[in-house]
């Protein structure tokens, strides 16, 4: 039944955020043929600012997951909605104190990043303070295995982006208004899930949350995730600062395809975490959910993987154009990298949904070496895709032991 339940779960989120995912890389297509690499790099930094800057959101998004999950498994929907409701009275106000640090840290972001308005950095600040409320609507849908709405918020947040995003770039606003077209996508995504997930849901009563049991869930939840999103994005922050804006912004445009792999495994990530974490509290082996969930991530993947690796020129040439064929050499390593950084993602995300944890010690020493090898040891675009393979790489194969193995041990 737990197969069935993820293959279910997955086939709806693989249409819904698939097709969010393809507006996305829509928008980045067409700003980048808008912008040109020096404009479209400056997007690209900023879009990797969010993602690293989201790692805590992350964590919480996997945390309201797995405790709203326990609760749907015993049919306590209440208990779901003050949990809910713990959340929101403690986030949103983070959430405006996090906006006004970026908004004063905007001039020091503006020049590490070698970007040229301070408004292109200010521009994100709306996303920064969406992202504070998206960890409880979207880890809610999840947690309820509301797979319909919570692909609904998704898509919400592309049509955002599309509309608003390349409407600005339009209006002669730049990058500054594709940045804006972000923070639009992600405050119109948090409207939408809140309204799907609070429809369905009663009065909270009154919960007992151990803020202990949060804190012991969250740190290595928070290490694990942080670890594994630095193997996969902070590359793009640091050519973005050693390399030249026009070759960023190249590197930029074979970041946001390599990624693809990626972004399109999310959907089944997504379905795998409720349905582990349901599956561990019933006591079930876990091992088939796990092997289930990596077979079914590594041939959406791996097609696409390969594709890359054998039409690069093809593939750079259709979606961003002349500009940016010199990227194109590369995209097959790149790819092959991020075919790693997902197996590693979907890895982490099953450890985590089961409260397997010490696999984050070795992989934080993986994120952390290759940190310090990007700025000692890269200087060009073969350096940065020699470090990033060899050590997402690594990543994976240190974790594998842990879910092959570790599932039915004790914590």
């Amino acid at each position: 039944m737990a197969l069935k339940a993820l293959f279910r779960g997955s086939t709806v989120l693989l249409v819904g955020m698939n097709v969010a995912n393809f507006g996305s890389y829509l928008f980045n297509v067409l700003a980048a043929r808008m912008l040109g690499p020096v404009g479209y790099g400056e997007v690209v930094a900023m879009i990797t600012v969010l993602t690293l800057l989201n790692v805590p959101i992350n964590v919480l998004t996997t945390v309201v997951t797995r405790f709203v999950a326990a609760d749907a498994a015993h049919t306590d929907k209440g208990k779901i909605s003050a949990l809910l409701h713990w959340f929101e009275k403690r986030l949103y106000p983070l959430a405006a104190l996090v906006s006004v640090v970026f908004v004063l840290s905007a001039f020091v972001i503006a020049d590490f990043l070698n970007i040229r308005s301070v408004w292109t950095v200010i521009g994100i600040v709306g996303a920064v303070c969406a992202a504070f409320g998206l960890p409880v609507v979207r880890g809610g849908l999840q947690g309820v295995q509301r797979f319909f709405a919570l692909s609904g918020s998704f898509l919400a947040d592309t049509l955002g982006r599309l509309g608003a995003g390349l409407g600005l770039i339009a209006a002669g606003l730049g990058a500054t208004g594709g940045v804006l077209g972000l923070s639009i996508g992600a405050v119109f995504s948090f409207i939408v899930g809140r309204f799907y997930l609070m429809r369905g849901l009663p009065a909270p009563t009154k919960k007992s949350f151990s803020g202990q049991e949060l804190f012991r869930f969250g740190v290595p939840t928070l290490i694990g995730l942080g670890a594994v999103t630095a193997l996969g994005f902070t590359d793009v922050i640091f050519v973005k600062h050693a390399l030249a804006p026009e070759a960023a912004g190249m590197y930029g445009a074979l970041a946001t395809i390599g990624h693809i792999p990626l972004y399109l495994s999310m959907p089944i990530m997504g379905a795998l975490q409720p349905i582990a974490a349901t599956a561990e509290r019933e006591g079930k082996n876990l091992l088939p959910i796990f092997l289930g969930g990596f077979g079914m991530t590594l041939a959406a993947s791996g097609i696409i993987v390969l594709g890359f690796s054998l039409w690069p020129s093809l593939v750079i040439q259709f979606l961003y154009g002349e500009p940016f064929r010199a990227a194109a050499p590369y995209l097959g390593q790149y790819s092959l990298a991020m075919l790693f950084v997902t197996l590693s993602t979907m890895t982490t995300m099953y450890l985590l949904a089961i409260n397997r944890t010490r696999f984050v010690w070795p992989l934080l020493v993986i994120a952390l070496a290759q940190i310090i090898l990007y700025t000692t040891s890269a200087q060009g675009f073969a350096q940065f895709l020699t470090i990033l393979t060899y050590s997402s790489a690594a990543a994976l194969a240190v974790q594998l032991p842990f879910a092959l193995w570790g599932t039915r041990s004790p914590r």
